[in-house]
């Protein structure tokens, strides 16, 4: 991400701007909802035993935090409750600020089987393997569960 001055902005500096800007603009329903992120950042640092944050962070907290909402909402609107189901994905819509751009079909298609065919994989007894090298080139930037839905669909 670029800032004015064509310089790159850490998510985490984007964080602790947005959480500013909400609060001088008094939105206190975005400003609860990046606070949070915020923390949930901070305790996924100090799970690895770092006190810095940086936007590895950031994007793990933000998946989690979106997978969260949008299996809540998820509920709510089974439970007939629109209306908490509607804050849900209001908040969930701030968190994916802080993912990387998504991959297209095509390119996270290319990627996956580049990296099968650099395993010669032809079974599922390597998604394992195939999952664990694909998740570092495609972290934030692609959902994991369709991810496992192409790797299974390409292998027998």
């Amino acid at each position: 991400m670029l800032n004015n001055n064509g310089g790159v902005i850490m998510l985490i500096e984007k964080l602790n701007d947005d959480i500013k800007t909400s609060m001088r603009e008094k939105n206190s329903e975005k400003l609860l909802a990046l606070r949070t992120l915020y923390s949930d950042v901070k305790n996924i640092a100090i799970k690895s035993g770092r006190k810095d944050l940086n936007d590895d962070d950031v994007i793990t907290a933000a998946q989690k935090a979106i997978k969260q909402r949008t299996d809540s909402a998820e509920q709510f609107r089974t439970g007939g409750r629109n209306e908490l189901a509607q804050v849900e994905e209001t908040q969930a819509e701030y968190f994916r600020e802080y993912l990387p751009v998504q991959l297209s079909s095509e390119e996270l298609n290319s990627i996956i089987s580049e990296t099968i065919s650099s395993w010669e994989a032809t079974s599922k007894k390597v998604m394992g393997k195939v999952m664990k090298e694909l998740a570092p080139k495609i972290k934030g930037k692609a959902n994991m569960k369709e991810v496992n839905q192409i790797i299974s669909s390409m292998l027998v």
